[in-house]
């Protein structure tokens, strides 16, 4: 599964054209952007620990947001490459993307 991790509106308008394009992605708005995308999940509480709670549960994670926020976030999250998920980070137009984990194990892509 995928998680798409936005927080602001340009993100989130990026972040729900990814989710149309991949069956399995979940979209995470901050709440106040909650009624402009109905489909999507409320990030709930601080980003550290929502995202902590997201890594186990998904399989890629892609955050649309600045690269040193998501890189500060999830290094005390790093295990291995046979472990942690796959991380890609994209800028707020969609224009720009970074991979950041690529792990050894066996994604489902679908």
């Amino acid at each position: 599964m995928t998680a798409v991790i936005t927080l602001t509106k340009a993100a989130a308008d990026v972040g729900s054209c990814i989710r149309e394009q991949i069956p399995d992605a979940v979209l995470y708005v901050q709440a106040r952007y909650g009624k402009d995308f109905p489909a999507a999940e409320i990030i709930d509480g601080k980003l550290p620990l929502f995202v902590k709670g997201l890594w186990d549960a998904y399989s890629r994670l892609i955050f649309i947001m600045a690269a040193g926020i998501v890189v500060r976030m999830i290094a005390p999250l790093l295990s291995s490459k046979t472990e942690d998920p796959a991380v890609v980070v994209l800028d707020e137009k969609g224009q720009c993307v970074i991979s950041l984990l690529y792990p050894s194990r066996t994604i489902r892509h679908a």
